[in-house]
């Protein structure tokens, strides 16, 4: 929905590259940090939001915050992970034209939503997705993962003082936004 033209896909793309590494976490412990414990840490992109989430048991509440906040916060764009997320979501696009179910719903959006950014595909096209660059990402990131953005919800178990505390401390300091 945010994306311009020439930014198709790059929500998706995004997603994907917060895996990749943070300025405190390699892949590796982004995986096995909730893995480790029980728990699951997952993402997907919608037309509309990219979510970022994490399931745990109650006693592990301030990991899976901790993690969710260094994903989205302090996300690492190495241009050798660029460079490789490309070609792993050049591939995705590739098998969703292959997918009729995928390829009806691409279709159905091209007419509903032409000329609208809802109309874009959440992949992105094969010409957006290689032109993406490492300051092309990070500055959507900049401009895009910013405080008045962010929703940090919860349900389950968990005490709600904590959790309001811990949200407070461990997203302090996303961007204030323009």
């Amino acid at each position: 929905r945010h994306e311009a033209a020439g930014e198709s896909g790059i929500s998706h793309f995004l997603e994907h590259m917060l895996f990749k590494g943070t300025t405190t976490r390699d892949a590796f412990q982004i995986a096995w940090s909730l893995e480790a414990v029980g728990g699951h840490l997952d993402a997907f992109t919608g037309r509309e939001a990219t979510c970022f989430y994490a399931r745990a048991l109650d006693e592990d509440l301030d990991l899976a915050l901790d993690v969710l906040a260094d994903l989205t916060l302090r996300p690492r764009f190495d241009p050798a992970d660029v460079t490789k997320e490309k070609q792993v979501v050049l591939e995705e696009i590739h098998n969703s034209e292959d997918t009729p179910d995928d390829r009806i719903h691409e279709l159905f959006a091209d007419v509903v939503w032409k000329g609208h950014p809802l109309g874009h595909r959440i992949l992105g096209s094969k010409e957006s997705v290689s032109a993406f660059a490492p300051s092309t990402v990070a500055g959507y990131h900049a401009r895009n993962y910013v405080a008045p953005n962010l929703l940090v919800a919860i349900a389950g178990r968990f005490d709600w003082d904590h959790f309001v505390s811990e949200v407070g401390a461990r997203f302090s300091d996303a961007r204030a936004g323009v």
